[in-house]
């Protein structure tokens, strides 16, 4: 477990475009958005590490809980974890985040100053707050207690209309009289009407460390929130079988849910290499076109269009991880080895877009010497 661990790090520090990014944020004085959450793995309750606790929809059953960090920009998972079935957000903040820093270097304040933690009201505990203040990152999370959340929006003054979903059903205020932290905050009350409320709304508050930014700015990022974790896990669960895969030991699932990690980030580093040699083969075919154009003799050369280049982008970009591995990977051809060297793949001519992902794999594959090619297979 260990070794593997080891190795799952190396590979991600050698190829991660998430640390690219801190960097970028620190050298431009901005922020970038980290995202953290708990989901249920539910097990037969006789499985190690099996022990009843909150799942999703489903009440009384046994189950594991899986820890995430993820950044939304390149949608790379910077850790992992696996828990006992009875742990909640607020009692993994805290080990989460010191995966997180150990991932992408995150060893002074300096660099933890530009991470924005994103969080949702599991996490939000005076305790984990502070302890995320204390550090010196960035704060968007939505506070723990309801009670206290209702007791604080008695302060607002003035309430604004904001959407939801589209429509109108919530009202958001600044706080006048806010929570005291380690740290100067800003508190944003929501509330939403509930006639089941004695009250007549659901209230919650937002904690934030920006202080300059716009009520509906902050909304707006905290609502973007919503359905990046999940949606991450599901693709995951369709594309991986990550809820398929269940072992009785805990220690084989850890092994499970590391391949998985790793499997997930590879095909997100594989559509970011496979895009960025194909921006640079469009700079390349651009300056031939030019060269061309200033040719008064014809040549035999066919470059390839930015519009080719452009769909092909395209495509990549709008597959997810389930598409990826149902669809591409899952594609026949011929790989040809000639002394343990791989020197030409050959896929099915038949799959539609095929052309596109040809001219994807051929950009890719070509500087190391692979040919690719569409034949009957």
């Amino acid at each position: 477990m260990i070794q593997l661990k080891g190795v799952l790090r190396s590979l991600y520090v050698e190829h991660n475009q998430s640390q690219v990014l801190v960097r970028e944020a620190i050298e431009q004085v901005k922020t970038v958005t980290v995202d953290m959450d708990l989901t249920g793995r539910p097990v037969s309750a006789n499985a190690e590490g099996a022990k009843k606790g909150y799942f999703s929809k489903k009440r009384g059953i046994y189950g594991r809980q899986l820890a995430r960090v993820l950044m939304p920009d390149t949608q790379e998972i910077i850790a992992e974890e696996l828990y006992e079935g009875n742990r909640l957000s607020c009692q993994v903040f805290v080990e989460m985040l010191g995966e997180m820093e150990q991932a992408l270097s995150l060893d002074t304040k300096e660099k933890r100053q530009r991470i924005c933690l994103r969080l949702d009201g599991g996490f939000g505990t005076d305790k984990n707050i502070n302890h995320a203040l204390w550090k010196g990152y960035q704060l968007l999370a939505k506070m723990f207690s309801g009670n206290r959340a209702r007791v604080l929006a008695q302060s607002v003054e003035h309430w604004v209309d904001t959407s939801a979903d589209g429509q109108a059903t919530r009202q958001a205020g600044w706080v006048t009289k806010p929570h005291r932290y380690g740290r100067k905050t800003r508190q944003l009350a929501v509330r939403k009407p509930n006639p089941k409320k004695k009250s007549g709304f659901n209230y919650v508050i937002l904690v934030i460390t920006d202080m300059t930014s716009e009520m509906l700015t902050l909304l707006s990022s905290y609502d973007a929130r919503s359905g990046v974790p999940e949606s991450t896990f599901c693709q995951d669960n369709q594309g991986l079988a990550q809820r398929k895969l269940r072992k009785h030991r805990f220690v084989a699932q850890q092994m499970l849910m590391l391949l998985s990690q790793f499997a997930h980030n590879l095909c997100q580093w594989l559509k970011q290499w496979m895009i960025s040699a194909l921006v640079a083969k469009d700079k390349m075919e651009q300056s031939a076109r030019l060269m061309m154009a200033c040719q008064w003799e014809k040549t035999e050369q066919h470059p390839i269009s930015s519009e080719a280049i452009r769909l092909t982008i395209s495509s990549i970009q709008q597959r997810g991880i389930r598409r990826w591995v149902r669809q591409l990977f899952a594609l026949d051809g011929v790989v040809v080895i000639k002394n343990g060297v791989v020197t030409s793949l050959t896929l099915n001519a038949n799959y539609p877009l095929i052309s596109r992902f040809q001219l994807a794999f051929e950009t890719l594959l070509k500087p190391v010497g692979v040919r690719v090619r569409l034949a009957k297979t």
